[in-house]
């Protein structure tokens, strides 16, 4: 059985937990994975089970009832950023780290290799299912002067009503029923802790209109891998417009599977990453 540490991380009112499975001397890159909406750590156990013999770290979010938050604790995209930074500087040895974010963890992963000393120790990026909330604004504007754009945009708009209606408080709860409807299908059965959906919502509250209206140019010079699910019922194919644009170093990979690819499918995940893991210790 792998052996997992575990420390915490006290950021801006909030301390984290995260849990190191495997050792400073397990061989090649350090896998960090952070999880999305409405999860926690939990999301990768069945991932865990198949990287055997690779060290992975794992902690939960300000969107996930694994962390302690203080009252009123900020959620906004620099902070949760800053908290994968602490955690990624916090991990004994210092090693490089391939960093794979899912659904909403990849939107932190996104927005924290801004910062260019944290770019140095991430040898590649792993985006699954998640896109970069200041590529989407830049696409919604170019989109708005191209009428052959305009369908696809709509459908997408479509696709994520829920990120939108989030922002209204009073029909929070409405809109959480009506995003696990929307879901079912992938979710197969899970029930999400009602703690990770009520903090899940408050990322969305408080970062997508803000963003879609200014933001930085989306930018990222970390060899990265874009991981599309082919039946994600939340993003479509266009979220894959122009990200060559702006991404230095890019490579696309179009699965089959829903928005939980990496729950559904973590042997084939696995695969994928391991391969991304043996590219970046060659460079």
């Amino acid at each position: 059985m792998r052996s997992t540490t575990t420390w915490t991380v006290a950021t801006d009112q909030a301390v984290l937990t995260v849990r190191d499975h495997g050792s400073p001397d397990t061989p090649g890159p350090c896998f960090v994975l952070v999880h999305g909406f409405p999860d926690d750590h939990h999301v990768f156990d069945q991932l865990l089970e198949h990287m055997a013999g690779h060290r992975v770290i794992t902690y939960g979010t300000r969107g996930s009832a694994d962390a302690e938050l203080a009252p009123g604790a900020r959620v906004d995209l620099e902070t949760l950023a800053e908290d994968l930074r602490q955690v990624i500087v916090s991990i004994p040895g210092s090693p490089e780290v391939v960093l794979v974010g899912h659904d909403w963890g990849a939107v932190q992963c996104w927005a924290a290799l801004a910062d260019k000393q944290l770019a140095q120790q991430v040898r590649h990026h792993v985006s699954i299912a998640g896109p970069h909330l200041d590529h989407l604004r830049r696409q919604a504007r170019r989109a708005a002067l191209r009428p052959a754009r305009w369908r696809p945009t709509a459908r997408q708009v479509a696709r994520s009503w829920y990120a939108v209606a989030l922002v209204l408080r009073p029909l929070q709860r409405w809109t959480i029923a009506g995003y696990l409807r929307q879901a079912r299908r992938d979710l197969r059965g899970r029930r999400p802790d009602p703690m990770n959906l009520r903090r899940g919502a408050r990322l969305y509250a408080r970062n997508v209109l803000p963003r879609m209206v200014a933001g930085p140019a989306p930018r990222c010079a970390v060899p990265t891998t874009v991981v599309h699910p082919s039946n994600d019922v939340f993003l479509g194919p266009v979220v894959l417009d122009e990200l060559a644009d702006w991404v230095d170093d890019l490579t696309v990979a179009i699965v089959p599977g829903g928005h939980w690819w990496p729950l559904d499918d973590p042997e084939v995940c696995t695969t994928l990453l391991v391969d991304v893991g043996d590219r970046a210790a060659s460079r």
